[in-house]
């Protein structure tokens, strides 16, 4: 199929699941799946950018063929276990060590416009000024607009992104129209921040996708509604107690204080397959019941599935299982790309 039968929504995701392709040591060598790359419709070849301590902040710049500007931010660079619970505990620890979730100041240019994860700051300044000439050399006369896309912290970094084109290129300068797509987005930002990024017309162009039982898109807690304070376990059920215990520690060291932005759309069901996704308050409840209900009986490896971009939200926005490969593909897989660059 072309790019054209699939939706902007679907495109998107795979965007985001391809920047997981450029490599930390290597940026150059980058040999994305074209099981999710041809789904892009890219049009020219994609601008890599890859900064922070190891590379740990990427993501690559792409035309479409149907006219728009795809900008899309690598998530988390440690790698989980999707069926492995105490792997993805490591993987998010990644974001909350270091006081990595207090609020700071944001700043566009000299105006102070909310305060947001010092953390996801320092990655969207760092991945800011390796894009921002790119963007800034554009003719964006001749394109429908930005589209801005990432999963996990790809999804949190998202909104940053589209808040400093909002500021710096914003007026006849920069694009005609901006959406943003987040995959399992983490809260960017407080309060202040997000009446700004409302204010300033992007929320209304912001969707973040979530599906069923995954923590993520909780954390930093907003303001309305902090995970940790409700987390719960069934009597008597061991792997449930621990389950809880653990996720309470872990969130004693964590700022709060944010504030959900954008559009929420909910993808119910350990197989989202054949159901339809949820949105509006409706989306908001279910996603809290769902983790909840996850965390009381202890069910820690389905937390850690439903975050994955390829094992939970592919099969959610396509609606079809995202089967593994045998051995046996993978190894045919690897010869034919092996026998491509000879």
């Amino acid at each position: 199929m072309t790019y054209s039968s699939y939706t902007l929504s679907q495109r998107m995701l795979d965007a985001a699941i391809s920047a997981y392709a450029i490599q930390p040591d290597v940026p150059a060598n980058f040999f994305p799946d074209l099981k999710y790359w041809d789904p892009i419709g890219a049009a020219s070849n994609p601008i890599l950018f890859s900064r922070g301590s190891y590379d740990t902040d990427a993501g690559f710049l792409v035309t479409t063929q149907d006219n728009w500007i795809v900008l899309s931010l690598r998530g988390t660079l440690s790698g989980f276990s999707y069926t492995n619970l105490e792997s993805f505990i490591s993987f998010i620890l990644d974001w909350w060590e270091d006081d990595e979730t207090r609020l700071v100041p944001m700043f566009i240019g000299r105006t102070m416009i909310g305060n947001v994860h010092k953390g996801f700051l320092e990655a969207a300044q760092t991945l800011w000024s390796a894009v921002a000439p790119h963007l800034f050399a554009i003719d964006w006369s001749k394109y429908n607009g930005l589209l801005v896309t990432g999963h996990s912290k790809g999804a949190a970094l998202a909104p940053l992104m589209a808040a400093f084109v909002k500021g710096y290129l914003g007026g006849g300068n920069g694009p005609k129209q901006m959406q943003v797509y987040g995959y399992a987005m983490p809260l960017a930002g407080d309060p202040m921040f997000a009446a700004w990024y409302r204010n300033n017309g992007l929320d209304a162009c912001t969707t973040r996708y979530q599906r069923a039982h995954d923590i993520v898109p909780f954390v930093p807690p907003y303001q309305s509604w902090n995970i940790f304070q409700h987390l719960t376990s069934e009597p008597g059920n061991w792997d449930a107690w621990l389950l809880c215990n653990v996720l309470k520690d872990l969130g004693d060291g964590i700022s709060t204080g944010y504030e959900l932005i954008g559009s929420p759309i909910f993808y119910t069901g350990q197989n989202p397959v054949g159901l339809s996704p949820v949105t509006g308050p409706g989306a908001i409840t279910g996603s809290q019941a769902a983790i909840l209900a996850a965390v009381y009986y202890g069910h820690g490896e389905e937390i850690a599935k439903a975050h994955s971009a390829v094992h939970s939200y592919w099969p959610a926005l396509f609606q079809q299982p995202n089967p593994e490969l045998s051995l046996d593909e993978l190894t045919a897989k690897v010869e034919a790309e092996l026998v491509g660059k000879a």
